[in-house]
């Protein structure tokens, strides 16, 4: 009796040693993998560097051909200018321009899912007499073994210190994250405050955008630095002035206003004048009915329902997330239409979220 009791404590011994042994070969696994991602995000990141260095020393000495190569054939520029004729405007620019200097700070990097790494930075622009200070966000792939800028996006001053307070959070690589689900109810209406920075989304295309007072505009006219304007807003009227005179610009594209300010150029001032507009900040959009802090919000690029409601303090408890409908300034019809959470918002844009009856 004692021999079995004996081999009994013996077997149960062997057989917890077992297990712990295994535990603790699992945690050392996982360590491994964390500590894996922790040098591949290192890794990534210092290359990233040097292409953000490479790209800025590419552009300061005019090298169109080392520039251009920077960005991937899928980019597409933020201000809805088709990839050709981007790209005969860098090419122009560079050739009219004497001298260009372009200078980086407060770089900080970011990575995304995907294999996607964001690199935001402020840029100081200087040009003849034009002079720029930008907050920016190139989004680069490792494509065929070489970093490549996929977006380029410029952001508010407010966007970039969201980005910036975010990124100080843990960052690692993980190519398949762990998505926890959560009960249909919350994800349907709990809205929490919103914590990331703004990304611009591939579904949220401003490229149609029309202007709208409250807008903030820079007019550039190459080669002739006394004409070009920075920071005009767009009055409430809609206009804006210009050497040759007040524009309506109101209900007009980016595209548009170019033409329009080349062809009061052309002739009196200019022989072939060459215009660009940048929106370097968007007038706000509204938001009303049942949320805890109704009214006026900057927008944010990549904005949805979601997010303009979380700006707004969340869902008032008889809020109904089913009956939200957005009224979009410039519309024909100026019509209301009903809309989800995932919903786009534009600059103007006014939300109205309606109360839930039972």
């Amino acid at each position: 009796m004692g021999r079995y009791m004996m081999k009994s404590v013996f077997l149960l011994g062997l057989l917890f040693c077992s297990n712990l042994s295994w535990a603790e070969a699992d945690a050392g696994v996982g360590a491994s993998a964390t500590v894996a991602q922790t040098s591949a995000f290192s890794r990534q990141q210092g290359e990233v560097r040097v292409a953000v260095d490479a790209w800025a020393s590419a552009w300061s000495a005019r090298d169109t051909v080392a520039f251009l190569d920077s960005y991937d054939r899928s980019f597409e520029p933020e201000d809805g200018l088709g990839r050709t004729a981007w790209e005969t405007r860098r090419k122009d620019s560079f050739r009219r321009a004497k001298s260009i200097s372009v200078k980086l700070s407060n770089l900080f990097i970011v990575a995304q899912s995907g294999g996607r790494i964001d690199a935001y930075f402020l840029q100081e622009f200087h040009s003849g007499a034009f002079d720029s200070l930008d907050r920016k966000r190139l989004s680069w792939m490792n494509l065929n073994g070489r970093w490549k800028v996929v977006s380029e996006v410029t952001l508010t001053e407010k966007e970039f210190a969201m980005a910036r307070a975010a990124s100080q959070e843990p960052v690692a690589v993980v190519e398949k994250p762990t998505v926890v689900e959560k009960p249909k109810e919350v994800v349907a209406e709990a809205v929490q405050p919103m914590a990331q920075p703004a990304v611009l989304e591939k579904h949220t295309d401003l490229s149609g955008y029309r202007l709208g007072a409250g807008d903030i505009l820079n007019i550039s006219v190459y080669g002739e630095d006394d004409m070009s304007r920075d920071k005009l807003r767009i009055s409430d009227t809609g206009m804006v002035s210009f050497p040759f005179g007040d524009l309506l610009v109101r209900g007009m594209t980016v595209g548009e206003l170019e033409l329009k300010i080349a062809d009061g150029l052309r002739g009196a001032f200019l022989v072939n004048p060459r215009v660009s507009v940048t929106i370097v900040e968007y007038r706000p959009f509204f938001i009303y009915g049942q949320v805890e802090r109704p009214g006026s919000y900057p927008y944010l690029h990549g904005l949805n329902v979601r997010k303009a409601v979380s700006i707004a303090g969340g869902f008032r408890e008889r809020a109904s997330p089913s009956k939200i409908f957005v009224v979009r300034e410039g519309d024909a019809a100026n019509a209301s239409s009903k809309v989800d959470l995932n919903s786009s918002v534009w600059p103007g844009d006014t939300i109205t979220v309606e109360e839930s009856f039972f």
